[in-house]
Order: C-alpha cells, then sequence, then structure tokens
C-alpha cells in the first residue's frame, strides 16, 4: 500500500533522524557533523547517527553501538547456526574455518559476548564482563540450535588511543588500472574508463567486472576519506582513533564481502560477482 503525506510533514520528516532519507539524511548528517559513508544505507545510518548524536560522546558502549548499525548488513550477513554445547561453549559445523570466528565479538539474542578460541569444532565464549562484551551463560539453551551473528571488528583501549581492529577482507581494495609511465601491464584487465555518472546506461556509470569495461577505483579512495573521520567524531576530544587491518584467519578467505564489492555490486557476499547497485 503507497502512503501518501503532505508537503508538510515531508518537510518535518527531513528534519527527523530516524525518518530523514537519501539526501535529506545526508543534509542532517552534515548539520550534526558527521559525513554519511556511501555504502550504509538509510536505515542503519539513521540509528549510528541516533546513537551517536543522542548518546554519551566519547564513551564506549555509544561507541560500540554506532559501530555495530553502520556495520550491519555485514553483521546480519555473518549470521550463523550453532549448537550450543554448553554454559560457555558453542559448536559450529558449517563450511566457513573456524578460525574466522576465534578473538572477535558476537551477538546472541542481542547480546554482544566475545569468542576466546576453538578447538575442533567446538568454540569458546568469555566468561568474564566487560565493557567491551558480556559474559557468557548459556546454561538454558544446552542442546539447542540458536543463531550467532558475528561483528567484522573489535575495540581497543591504550593510553588515550582508540584502536579499531577491522577485518581486513572489508578493505580488500583492487590496484588502479591507471598506469604510470607507461609500464607495461600484467595480468590485470585493461580498463580505468571514466565514469559517466549522468548515463542511463548502468554499463557506463558503473562499468562491468566480468565483461569490462574495468571501472577506475578512485570512488573508493574518496569514501576512504570519510569513513575513519566519522568514527573518530564519535570518541572524545582527547582520543585518537587509529586502525588496525587484520587478516582474522589465515589461509583462509574473510567471510565478508570488501567495501569495493559492496560499491560495484550492492552486496557484503564476498561470492557476488554479477549484481549492479541500483541509482538512486
Amino acid at each position: 500500500m503507497l502512503t501518501h503525506v503532505s508537503r508538510a510533514e515531508q518537510a518535518r520528516n527531513d528534519t527527523l533522524i530516524h525518518k530523514a532519507e537519501g539526501l535529506a539524511l545526508n543534509r542532517l548528517s552534515d548539520y550534526y557533523g558527521f559525513e554519511r559513508p556511501e555504502i550504509v544505507k538509510d536505515a542503519d545510518w539513521q540509528n549510528a547517527l541516533r546513537a551517536a548524536v543522542f548518546g554519551a560522546k566519547g564513551t564506549m558502549g555509544v561507541l560500540n553501538d554506532f559501530l555495530e548499525n553502520m556495520f550491519a548488513e555485514y553483521i546480519n550477513y555473518a549470521t550463523y547456526e550453532v549448537e550450543v554445547v554448553d554454559h560457555s561453549t558453542i559448536r559450529y559445523t558449517g563450511t566457513e574455518a573456524i578460525c574466522n570466528f576465534e578473538a572477535r565479538y558476537v551477538k546472541i539474542n542481542g547480546k554482544r559476548y566475545f569468542t576466546t578460541y576453538s578447538d575442533g569444532t567446538l568454540l569458546h565464549l568469555s566468561l568474564v564482563d566487560t565493557t567491551y562484551w558480556s559474559k557468557i551463560d548459556l546454561t538454558d539453551l544446552v542442546g539447542e540450535t540458536i543463531e550467532m551473528q558475528v561483528l567484522p571488528y573489535i575495540l581497543e583501549e591504550h593510553s588515550g588511543v582508540v584502536k579499531l581492529v577491522i577485518d581486513a577482507g572489508l578493505f580488500v581494495i583492487p590496484p588502479t588500472y591507471l598506469r604510470t609511465d607507461g609500464e607495461a601491464r600484467q595480468t590485470e584487465p585493461y580498463g580505468g574508463h571514466m565514469m559517466d555518472l549522468f548515463s542511463s546506461n548502468a554499463v557506463e556509470v558503473y562499468g562491468n567486472q566480468v565483461t569490462g569495461a574495468y571501472p577506475a577505483y578512485l570512488i573508493v579512495e574518496e569514501f576512504f576519506g570519510s569513513f575513519f573521520p566519522v568514527i573518530q567524531n564519535v570518541l572524545a576530544n582527547s582520543i585518537r582513533l587509529e586502525v588496525d587491518s587484520r587478516t582474522w584467519c589465515v589461509g583462509h578467505a574473510s567471510i565478508y564481502g570488501s567495501i569495493t564489492s559492496v560499491l560495484n555490486y550492492g552486496s557484503v557476499d564476498p561470492n557476488a560477482i554479477a549484481a549492479v547497485p541500483a541509482r538512486s
């Protein structure tokens, strides 16, 4: 069913974080001092912005809420079924390498926990309460199959520095196809065409990663210019942000698609190679 609103109501909605969409939401973001990263969808950015604007700036709870909402699409994608073995142990028998789940935040029934180590198909969770995660107690769920969501980052604090340790799979950036000094091409595809952002032909706008033309990746470099500063704005003024991109499971692919893939294909699925993002 289509919902119709008056111009006055639309103008009011454009001033409310939880109702503004598209360009209106971008304007609100700029007003509050947060430049919206391109890959974050309206609903996720609404929740992230609300956490940052109305929460207590500089606290770890607000930072965690902000990051969870900003990466909500990745977190929802990385949802797995596991079996509860005992109060602090779960069993995973799926196709992903279990080392991809070690030493990271997971969410079970809406609460954040921390996985410590794996033993075969068993994954053990922390029995300690901290400001970053809750103490695990799955006693009431033993023998049941539940859902576990895996977060793409963890946080550390070091004497005035907050370190964001993030899954390296998100930041796999293909090298530019623009060559310097007439350097010979090796194995990368030919291309580097200039994108026509106003064309009605999707291939002229986005290129095509399978058949060509292969786009330059300048848009990704522009994205990184706003991605980390927006996180810094959630921290207290005297705190510095450091970012560490980490390969979580050496020898195995990341469970997440890269930000480049999201820009090209509109999907956080690491295997997506054909979808074309919708134009707004």
